[in-house]
């Protein structure tokens, strides 16, 4: 099951993250799904768990 996640950001940093995805040549939906899994990957709390964080299967 997919789900969404919806955040406000102000016009300047969506600007800047329109930037960089066109650099980076990627989406600004992919940009931010990679952000999100590679702190989610890094978290302490997560990883203290004993149990590895795998993309797709939050």
């Amino acid at each position: 099951m997919v789900k969404h996640v919806q955040i406000r950001i102000d016009a300047t940093d969506h600007k800047q993250l329109r930037i960089l995805c066109a650099k980076r040549g990627c989406s600004l939906q992919e940009l931010l799904k990679n952000v999100i899994l590679d702190y989610m990957a890094n978290s302490p709390e997560l990883q203290s768990c004993g149990k590895e964080v795998e993309y797709g299967t939050h």
